[in-house]
């Protein structure tokens, strides 16, 4: 009976646990996280005890956590097998750029085509924007290991850029797919109309190949110094020059009184 009651309550518990978080991933989604208590969360979920969110993952942070995981989850690992799937077709240093750009973009289009999967978006853009300063340490976790074998995979077939950049390139990537896509509904944002997601996704796609296959800048040529005997002197350096430009008055001719004469020149 005992080992019976034990896992009785086991399974309470993680009931609870998924309740709760199946009730803040859509207030978090529509609300954000300033006005949001524990109280509404608790109520929403059916959870009695008031301190059901401390019981059960410690904190607001804890929460958020295991909603990232729960929302971002089927994303990483739907992209994973798309990468997979290129290193079986190409060789690891020579996937196409293009390539490696859908396999970012489509597993969030289906994502975004869903409706529950819009709302997950938009819990982990409200995250990433309104968390404070663990929402983005959140979000980059469950992502790290998707993005260390893009850049990998991206470092092999674009060796002329530093690994430095490319993660920087992948991190603006995954950062404009989700403002982009967990907001497609939102028609303010859009110059045309946006009827479905898919119409966003040809755009979407090139914009991310020019982010992520763009050359590097060319380098600055170098300034010229010049030795200080060399070094020209701007207009108006000389007393003569900025009496011309106006920096000091022109001296005015001195007039005499009547009667005086003008002492000549010797």
């Amino acid at each position: 009976m005992a080992q019976t009651s034990d896992l009785s309550a086991d399974r309470n518990a993680q009931s609870t646990q998924q309740r709760l978080i199946n009730a803040a991933i859509p207030l978090i989604a529509e609300h954000g996280l300033q006005n949001l208590s524990f109280r509404v969360i608790n109520k929403a979920a059916g959870a009695r005890n008031q301190m059901a969110i401390s019981y059960h993952f410690g904190s607001m942070e804890g929460l958020l956590q295991a909603g990232l995981l729960q929302a971002l989850q089927p994303y990483v690992a739907a992209l994973g097998a798309r990468l997979d799937a290129l290193l079986e077709r190409h060789p690891a240093d020579a996937v196409p750029v293009a390539e490696l750009a859908a396999a970012m973009l489509d597993p969030m289009m289906a994502m975004a085509a869903r409706p529950s999967g819009l709302i997950e978006l938009k819990f982990v853009s409200r995250v990433a924007s309104s968390a404070g300063e663990y929402g983005l340490p959140l979000i980059t976790r469950e992502l790290t290991p998707a993005t260390h074998r893009l850049i990998a995979l991206l470092a092999a077939s674009r060796p002329d850029v530093p690994a430095a950049s490319l993660g920087l390139r992948v991190v603006f990537g995954f950062n404009t797919l989700l403002q982009t896509l967990a907001h497609w509904d939102s028609p303010q944002l859009w110059p045309a109309s946006v009827q479905s997601v898919e119409q966003l996704a040809p755009a979407l796609h090139d914009y991310l190949v020019g982010g992520l296959s763009g050359p590097l800048p060319a380098p600055s040529p170098p300034r010229r110094r010049h030795s200080p005997a060399s070094r020209p002197r701007p207009a108006g350096s000389s007393r003569r020059g900025r009496r011309r430009h106006g920096f000091l008055p022109t001296p005015r001719p001195k007039l005499h009184a009547a009667g005086d004469k003008p002492k000549k020149m010797r």
